[in-house]
């Protein structure tokens, strides 16, 4: 009777908790449009490679590119968006001539960052139809990349972070939750509501359409900037089951978010960013762009070039120069609530191992 009391307590708990959590007061960093970015001075060269790895007997391809310098150092996996790739767009920027995530990953690395840029399944060079992606496939997909990343005998898997852009931005924090190895992360553009946000740019119409969809049948659709794809109904019925801003509840590790106040397809900003925020408990920042969805490229290098520097600034903090410790963010969330009530949560789960949530928060 007793047993059940308390675990009725802890379930009560946890759910004021996590509401508590946004309730209270964060520090957040605005970076305000025309704030002058982070001038980062090149301190190593960088190198990449093309890399292959398994996941679920298919092929996913990367780019591994690293610091010219001694190893081991951090890395950033890359997530690119619903139509993407590995280089974030296929178009290279016209001023310079290289690709929005290329350009990145060699400024990561000229300050001691490596990072691994993947196609998804379905997308770029890896292996999959495209019609077949879903939300859970692509958390697949970056648990596997971590996991890949992790193994590297160059990377220190203590520093690992993760930047995703668009709908990369929906697949970073709801990957981040299910692997403590990560310690920061990034989100450009990010859909914070998706069935919202899919609805708008697709057509309330078309999501209905993909939700009736017969099994296995490919519902052809066009965008509002015009592009034809095919897509199966798990993808649609995803756009109802897969919540970030629920994920980024659990994630009390540091969180930048940048957005662009042009965006015409994730609106309005700068408030659909600012959701993650709110829901956020820990270090933070929002950086607003004068930008659109594509942060202005390829025709423009300007706001690309202020979301790099700023992130790059975020992730030399967050992963190189910050101290980091061995118990996880979450379990520390947890025990900070409950102490306010008196009630001793590591002790309670060393007397009841098999407890509520005790497994999970103190299994190392």
């Amino acid at each position: 009777m007793r047993d059940n009391i308390i675990k009725t307590a802890c379930v009560i708990g946890l759910l004021t908790w996590s509401a508590g959590t946004f309730a209270e007061e964060t520090s957040t960093s605005i970076i305000e449009v025309g704030e002058p970015a982070p001038q980062l001075v090149p301190q190593f060269g960088s190198r990449s490679s093309r890399i292959t790895f398994e996941n679920q007997g298919q092929t996913l391809v990367g780019i591994l590119t690293e610091p010219e310098t001694t190893p081991p150092y951090p890395i950033v996996v890359m997530l690119h968006g619903f139509s993407g790739n590995k280089d974030g767009f296929s178009q290279p920027l016209q001023e310079t001539g290289e690709t929005m995530y290329g350009r990145t990953a060699r400024v990561f690395a000229e300050q001691g960052i490596a990072s691994l840029r993947i196609d998804f399944r379905g997308s770029g060079e890896s292996d999959g139809d495209f019609a077949d992606m879903t939300f859970t496939r692509q958390i697949s997909d970056t648990l596997t990349a971590i996991e890949y990343a992790a193994n590297l005998p160059q990377i220190d898997p203590e520093r690992m972070g993760l930047l995703g852009r668009s709908q990369g931005g929906i697949i970073a924090p709801s990957t981040a939750v299910k692997d403590d190895r990560i310690d920061s992360m990034v989100l450009w553009v990010p859909a914070s509501m998706p069935y919202a946000s899919y609805s708008d740019v697709f057509g309330p119409k078309t999501v209905q359409a993909g939700l009736n969809a017969a099994d296995g049948e490919v519902f052809s659709f066009t965008t509002s900037w015009g592009a034809t794809f095919g897509l199966k109904r798990p993808f649609f019925e995803g756009l109802l089951k897969v919540d970030p801003v629920a994920e980024i509840v659990r994630f009390t590790k540091p969180l930048m978010v940048v957005v662009g106040l042009q965006d015409t397809i994730i609106k309005p900003q700068p408030q659909m960013g600012e959701i993650y925020l709110r829901y956020h408990d820990g270090e933070e920042a929002l950086v607003i762009l004068d930008a659109n969805h594509f942060i202005n490229i390829p025709e423009q290098s300007a706001e690309l070039d202020k979301a790099i520097a700023w992130s790059t600034d975020w992730f030399i903090k967050t992963l190189i120069e910050e101290e980091h410790h061995e118990e996880s963010e979450e379990s520390e969330g947890f025990e900070r609530f409950f102490d306010r009530f008196g009630f001793d949560l590591r002790g309670f789960c060393e007397r009841h191992p098999k407890g509520p949530f005790c497994e999970s928060l103190f299994a190392n």
